[in-house]
């Protein structure tokens, strides 16, 4: 919370400037926001028909908003917690030392792929603010954004381990399947509120379309192209996407994967009396 202090406008804005001393509430002000916050990303980041809204994907987090001038950052901060079954329990320190570092390198890279593009938040008779993204994860002992139960369960080749989450929440993280480091990145970005950009056994010859919706960014439709992975029912269509939510081993980001970093920006600051226009840009 800070006062009404602030950068000095150029011209003359619309309106008489807000007044009183809650954070944000000041005329062009820089002050810090930042909040807890637990977001269905089902019908509040994007829309799809191959979804079952009774099973949401909760994006559970903390994110800090800093600005200075024309610049400053976001940091999402997510929290996890290990558990062990299957095996896994017979050697936690080598296990867990596995997925704390899958962890690190997914979360490295979704901030890497990030460095192409920024928040900006645009408030009206004050400079734009391009905003950096970054994102951090911290191991505790109870009440984590992510309870991952950490699985020994021998893989099978003919029948290879899945990883998955369940309501953004939960994951169950199979130590021993191949392509650990991938899977992680998959998997995080479904904690992030975000879909899956394929589906193997949709009975439609129709391709299936994600829309991700942005703050102030117009709404972004993704058709998902035919996959090369046949369903189970050979009477079925199979359909992918080359992203880092669709295609196995895939790291495409596209901007799209951020525009729900930019909603809850926009939510945050309207919550400290700042009305902008914050999109990915």
């Amino acid at each position: 919370m800070c006062a009404t202090t602030g950068t000095t406008p150029s011209g003359t804005p619309p309106g008489s400037p807000p007044g009183g001393s809650s954070g944000g509430t000041g005329l062009c002000c820089d002050c810090p926001a930042e909040d807890d916050f637990t977001t269905d990303g089902n019908g509040t980041y994007y829309s799809s028909p191959m979804d079952d809204p009774s099973w949401p994907l909760n994006n559970k987090a903390h994110i800090k908003i800093e600005r200075s001038g024309k610049s400053g950052t976001v940091t999402v901060t997510k929290t996890f917690e290990l558990s062990y079954t299957n095996g896994a329990e017979t050697d936690e320190a080598g296990n867990g030392a596995k997925v704390k570092s899958a962890i690190t390198k997914a979360f490295g890279t979704w901030e890497s792929k990030a460095g192409s593009y920024k928040i900006q938040v645009e408030q009206p008779g004050c400079p734009k603010q391009k905003l950096k993204i970054k994102f951090k994860s911290s191991e505790v002992a109870s009440a984590p954004d992510i309870a991952i139960d950490v699985d020994g369960t021998a893989d099978d080749p003919a029948d290879p381990l899945r990883s998955y989450v369940e309501e953004g929440t939960a994951m169950t993280f199979y130590v021993t399947a191949a392509d650990i480091e991938w899977t992680m990145i998959h998997e995080l970005g479904h904690t992030l509120g975000l879909p899956d950009e394929y589906s193997y056994d949709r009975p439609t010859n129709t391709a299936p379309v994600l829309t991700y919706k942005g703050a102030s960014d117009p709404d972004e439709s993704v058709t998902l192209s035919a996959s090369a992975i046949p369903p189970d029912d050979p009477a079925q269509f199979a359909f992918d996407n080359t992203t880092v939510m669709g295609q196995d081993s895939d790291t495409t980001h596209p901007k799209y994967l951020y525009y729900w970093i930019a909603i809850e920006v926009d939510r945050i600051l309207r919550s400290e009396g700042v009305i902008a226009v914050v999109k990915v840009v």
